[in-house]
Parts: structure tokens; C-alpha cells; sequence
């Protein structure tokens, strides 16, 4: 029994040797960690095709000034800020065009969230813990957003060094003043890149108040950089009224429960819940074997405040949900700063249920970095030993080469489908594509009336988006190919037209249809 008790006394020890070497050398930790997410995001986005809404951005970029492209969303021909195009702009003036370094300004969004979220953690508790709060977000859906041409990214790194900033802003000097900065400039950025982080108001004032509450005192300058930041969203009034105009009645995402239900699906995932819950059950009785892994008196968690923060973050659903009503939209992932929120609620959750226990957090953060290994390896692995651009590998599709081997016009009647075609197709098959608007219902993908609208719109100002009138196009063109998703039926009569299926073809995940079918249509003379 004795030698039993030396044994796991020695154990101990080394287990709290390790927790310490971890708090020590924790910045070459963190540095390590933000690499192999830097990888695998920088690897996500190079195995992925810009899509429509990315292309929504990027096409209105390549006007020649930003003045344009401030007209473009003024005159409300699209629904989303024009900050983030005007980021894709300069990017593409400075940086580059391809699709990782046209998407580097959201994946820098995503990592400084990271970052911040390490930084917001270990102020509190142990590095294990901080650590995990870093890796947390790649293990979430958000972590999509690390690759995507969209706001998103931004956003979520906006968010993120306004609460850091908040968090340590009560301190005096230099600190406070870049503290105060840090917050207004957050705020701004993130309500500015998207309207619905107006909501992001409710966890910091809500916040602020309860620390003022508890000091017995307002910090009025606080309260002037928070309550400064929602009156830069006036600049974008206009145009916001002018889409409204347009998309109102036509927008795809009306709010609906399972919508506001769906925004935490991005927050939430089997695999390392799983994890987390058997790390739980096993805590107790290794906290009681080795007492050398036990909570330093430094760690002293969240305060009060600090814990109303991340709640109400991490609730932003069920708060923005009932607005959503006033306005007519909801979309899930328009909520995603909650993935600021959940992230620190489950890690200082776990550390608080586990009293800060530095062999947890140690754990934890060990899961964490597993679970990311494993499911991020595939991608890594498919993106170093892709040889070949993104562009050659659609061209190489058996539907494209199709389209190409043809001397036919070809219309894309789906927006998804037509503007990533019109983007990666080869010169010699670009100027024949052509989108077509009141297609008839068979000939045509699954297309939404909002995303026809935004053709049509847009078409006005960039031409290089070949948009007619379906009635018109055919008056011009008495033969061409169509794309559209399945075969038609053998009892489909199109009328004055006759059909020839051409082939039909499996499509990869990546381009978003799973299936196509290329016809050829002849008008018949009447």
C-alpha cells in the first residue's frame, strides 16, 4: 500500500510539473495551435470554389473605385453591407485574386477571434483552459466561415477584440485608452460589416451595467464607446431601405423557429462533446489521485459581469429571433457571433465544475487539439496534393466539356450554377453562357425569385453577367444548350420547343449540384 501511495504521490508531481511547464511555455502553445489552424483554414480554402454569395461580392469588387461599388449597395441592388466588398476590393488591388488570398482578410477575422478568445480565457484561468477556448471554434461550424468570402470571418473578430478589450478596459493609463478604442472600433466594425451584429449590443450593455452595479458607479467613458458604435450603421441606411424595396417580398429566409434553432447547429458537434463529457466523468477521481494538478490560487474565473457577457452572447438567437419578426428575415448564420459566447461558456463551465483543476484543462485542451487533428487531416492531406487549379478542375467536369465541345449558346438557368460557371469557364466558353430570366419552370434549376431578382439587378451595372429575358434569348438563339438538374420527364411537353438529352452527369460536392443534365432545345418555326 505504500509503495502505491509513492507511486501515485510521484505520479503527481509529474503531472503537475507538466501542467506548469504548459502555463510557461504556453505562448509557443498558442503559436503552434494558430499555425495548424491557419493551415487548415488557408487548406479549406483552397480546395473550395467561390460560390454565389461569394461571387456576389467579389463580381461588385472588381469595379474599377470604391465610390462604385458605395453606389452599387446605396442604390440597393444587394442586401449585405458594402464594407465587406470594399475589403474584397482592395484585396484584390493589393493582395491578389486567387480564391486563399482573396479570402485571407476573413480568415485573419477568424483567427484573431481565436486569439482573442485565448487571451479573454487566460486572464482568468489556467493556460489548459485558454488553450482549449483557442482550438474550441475550428471545431465548430463557424470554422467554415474561416475560408468564405463573407463577412462572417470579420465579424467574428471584431466582436471578439471589442470583448477583450472591455474586459480589461476598468485598468488605468495607456491600457484603458487603447481598451476604449478597442471597443468602439469592434463594435463599429462588426455592426458595419453586418446589421445583425446590432445585436451584440445587448450582452456589452447589459454587461457594463451589472459591473457599474456592483462598483457603485457609471464609467461614462465605457458607456460613450459602446453606445457610439451602432450610429455608424446610419451611413448604410439608405441603401439598407433601398434593398428592402427590391428583396422585401422575395427574400428566401423568413423567420421561423427552426431557423433561430438551426443558428446553434454551428456551435454544436457529436465528436468532441462526446469527448468532453467522459473527460467529466473521469475528473473526480483523478482530481482526488493527483492533488499536484489542483487548482492555482491565481485562477479566479469570470466575474459576475464577465459571466452575464458570455450568456448573452451565446444567446444571441433567441434575442435577435424576436426583432428578425419586424424586418422580415432570418437567416441562421447571421447570428454567429453566439460562437464567441459558446466557446467560453463550455470551456469556463468545464473549469468551474471541475474547480479549475489544471490536469483538466490540460485534458481538455488535448482533446480539443486531437479531435481538430482528426477531423481537418483529409482536407490538409487533399489540398497539398492537389496539382491543379480550381479552375481546371471544373473545366475538367464531363458537363463542361460538354458545354465546350459545342458551338452552341448556353444558358445556366440558376444563379449558383451560372455565376460560377461565368467565373472559372474557359475563354472559349465564357461569352456563350447566359443566364435567362422567367425561364420556364422545367428547363430550369431549383432557382429562388430573390436570387432572379439579383440577376437582373445586377446586370445593370456589371455587364460582363449575360442576363435576358428567357422570350428574348430565343427570338436570338433558334438552337442552344441548357443545364437543369435532373432529366426531364417523359411526359414534359415545352411546347415550341423541342428537347434532345445530351447526357446526363454525377457532380462532386464541391460545386454544389448533384447532379446535371445538358440538353440541347431547338425553337420550332411557327
Amino acid at each position: 500500500m505504500q509503495g502505491t501511495a509513492e507511486y501515485s504521490e510521484t505520479k503527481s508531481d509529474k503531472l503537475g510539473a507538466a501542467a506548469d511547464f504548459l502555463q510557461k511555455y504556453r505562448w509557443a502553445f498558442v503559436s503552434v495551435l494558430l499555425a495548424f489552424i491557419a493551415i487548415a483554414a488557408t487548406s479549406q480554402s483552397a480546395v473550395k470554389l467561390f460560390w454565389w454569395d461569394e461571387l456576389a461580392s467579389y463580381d461588385v469588387a472588381k469595379l474599377p473605385h470604391a465610390a462604385d461599388v458605395w453606389s452599387f449597395f446605396r442604390a440597393g441592388l444587394d442586401t449585405p453591407s458594402p464594407v465587406p466588398t470594399l475589403i474584397v476590393q482592395a484585396t484584390l488591388h493589393l493582395i491578389g485574386s486567387t480564391e486563399v488570398l482573396a479570402r485571407l482578410p476573413f480568415e485573419i477575422g477568424f483567427f484573431l477571434m481565436c486569439l482573442c478568445l485565448y487571451g479573454v480565457t487566460a486572464r482568468r484561468y489556467s493556460a489548459g483552459y485558454a488553450l482549449a477556448a483557442l482550438i474550441l471554434p475550428a471545431l465548430m461550424g463557424a470554422f467554415y466561415f474561416a475560408s468564405e468570402l463573407r463577412t462572417y470571418g470579420i465579424v467574428l473578430g471584431a466582436v471578439s477584440v471589442s470583448l477583450y478589450c472591455w474586459q480589461n478596459v476598468e485598468r488605468r493609463g495607456p491600457t484603458r485608452i487603447l481598451g476604449l478604442l478597442g471597443i468602439f472600433a469592434g463594435l463599429a466594425l462588426s455592426i458595419l460589416c453586418h446589421a445583425f451584429a446590432i445585436f451584440v449590443m445587448v450582452p456589452f450593455t447589459v454587461a457594463q451595467f451589472t459591473r457599474d452595479w456592483r462598483a457603485r458607479r457609471i464609467d461614462i467613458p465605457v458607456w460613450i464607446a459602446m453606445l457610439l458604435a451602432p450610429i455608424c450603421l446610419v451611413t448604410e441606411l439608405p441603401g439598407m431601405h433601398a434593398a428592402h424595396q427590391y428583396y422585401g417580398s422575395s427574400f428566401w429566409a423568413k423567420p421561423n423557429l427552426s431557423a433561430m434553432i438551426w443558428s446553434y447547429s454551428y456551435a454544436l458537434g457529436t465528436g468532441w462533446m462526446i469527448a468532453v463529457i467522459l473527460l467529466l466523468l473521469a475528473c473526480p477521481p483523478l482530481q482526488r489521485r493527483f492533488a499536484a494538478a489542483r487548482t492555482p490560487g491565481t485562477d479566479r474565473g469570470f466575474s459576475v459581469p464577465e459571466w452575464v457577457m458570455i450568456a448573452l452572447l451565446a444567446a444571441q438567437p433567441l434575442i435577435a429571433w424576436p426583432f428578425s419578426h419586424f424586418i422580415g428575415v432570418y437567416v441562421a448564420r447571421y447570428t454567429i457571433a453566439l460562437t464567441i459566447g459558446v466557446t467560453l461558456l463550455i470551456v469556463a463551465a468545464i473549469a468551474e465544475a471541475t474547480k479549475r483543476n489544471r490536469l483538466t484543462g490540460f485534458a481538455l485542451a488535448l482533446i480539443f487539439a486531437v479531435a481538430f487533428a482528426q477531423d481537418k487531416h483529409r482536407m490538409i492531406s487533399e489540398a497539398m496534393h492537389s496539382h491543379q487549379a480550381l479552375a481546371v478542375q471544373l473545366q475538367q467536369q464531363p458537363w463542361v466539356k460538354v458545354l465546350e465541345e459545342s458551338s452552341l449558346p448556353v444558358i445556366a438557368p440558376n444563379t449558383p450554377v451560372y455565376t460560377q460557371l461565368q467565373h472559372y469557364a474557359s475563354p472559349a466558353l465564357e461569352p456563350r453562357l447566359y443566364y435567362t430570366l422567367n425561364t420556364p419552370s422545367a428547363l430550369r434549376l431549383d432557382e429562388d425569385p430573390g436570387a432572379e431578382l439579383s440577376m437582373k439587378l445586377f446586370s445593370t451595372r456589371l455587364p460582363f453577367l449575360r442576363v435576358q429575358e428567357f422570350s428574348d434569348f430565343t427570338r436570338q438563339h433558334p438552337s442552344f444548350l441548357i443545364l437543369v438538374e435532373s432529366p426531364l420527364p417523359p411526359s414534359f411537353n415545352p411546347g415550341n420547343y423541342t428537347t434532345h438529352l445530351i447526357g446526363s452527369y454525377k457532380a462532386p460536392e464541391k460545386f454544389g449540384v448533384s447532379y446535371f443534365s445538358v440538353y440541347q432545345v431547338d425553337v420550332n418555326s411557327q
